[in-house]
């Protein structure tokens, strides 16, 4: 299944702004589809890693250390 598919058959609900869909998840890693409509609220990733693509639009990545 394509993406474009894939998002065609789970479109954000009316009205949300970020939704989320795990893929699958071991105890190393997980892989999630994220849908930002607008933005995502700033947050942190303290006990792992993340790697993001963006399939169509743009956006900002904040870095801190």
């Amino acid at each position: 299944m394509t993406v474009e598919a894939w998002l065609r058959e789970h479109p954000l609900k009316e009205g949300e702004e970020v939704g989320m869909t795990e893929l699958w998840r071991t105890d190393a890693s997980s892989a999630h589809v994220v849908q930002i409509r607008s933005r995502e609220p700033l947050h942190m990733h303290e006990s792992h890693d993340l790697v993001a693509t963006v399939i169509k639009g743009h956006g900002t990545l904040r870095l801190q250390e």
